[in-house]
């Protein structure tokens, strides 16, 4: 999964970085780089504002959010399932279009009274956005958490994955286009034919070509079971 952005690889270094510092565990303690610096302050002093922003960045994950519009400087997200709506800076021009899915990562503020949330990584967008099929999917693969608070089970999902390379295995197959400052991804993580780019989808591709061709469909047409 080499990072670097598309067209190379649909995996930004913003997001790989996220992955690989705060979300990637390690040892029976499951530890990140993130929690070994953070826990590291108990033996060299740290600035407390910069001890904050590490705690938040420790602690912060993808998430899969409604685009709402803008409000001033700012885009409105609403997250799926939970309904929770967030104010949100982002460094990028990209200001996303209605009925569009987000997946990102969001980063609180150190002071929650006066600062939005920032979009830290460059937002992959679902197309089309099959809402109600992210709902669906959510509500099965939430069980598999076997946790009784589902905020919780929602948090584990998004930031560790099923898998050590969910969501690294998920974006790789379910890219089809990208521009500048956004990525497009179609399909769901557990519908193999949905993603593009999954083996199932490129088995069926050969077969319809050794088939002749005549109704093998574009890489970015959705395929569903």
């Amino acid at each position: 999964y080499m990072p670097g952005g598309p067209p190379m690889s649909p995996l930004y270094l913003s997001y790989f970085n996220c992955w690989a510092f705060c979300d990637l565990q390690v040892g029976r303690g499951k530890e990140t780089m993130a929690s070994v610096l953070h826990n590291a302050s108990n033996v060299v002093p740290m600035e407390k504002t910069f001890l904050q922003y590490l705690k938040n960045f420790s602690e912060s994950r993808m998430g899969l959010y409604r685009y709402q519009g803008i409000d001033g400087r700012l885009i409105r997200l609403e997250e799926l399932l939970t309904n929770k709506s967030f104010h949100v800076k982002s460094p990028l021009d990209y200001r996303g279009r209605p009925g569009e899915l987000w997946f990102v990562r969001l980063l609180p503020p150190a002071q929650p009274d006066h600062a939005p949330y920032l979009a830290f990584t460059t937002p992959y967008i679902i197309q089309p956005a099959e809402e109600m099929e992210w709902l669906s999917y959510l509500q099965r693969t939430l069980q598999k958490m076997r946790l009784k608070d589902k905020n919780l089970a929602l948090h584990r999902l998004f930031k560790y994955g099923l898998t050590r390379q969910y969501w690294n295995e998920y974006i790789f197959e379910a890219y089809f286009n990208h521009e500048p400052q956004a990525c497009y991804l179609k399909g769901i993580p557990d519908i193999d034919l949905s993603r593009p780019h999954s083996r199932a989808s490129e088995e069926q591709r050969e077969v319809m070509a050794e088939k002749g061709g005549r109704h093998l469909l574009p890489i970015d047409t959705p395929l569903h079971k």
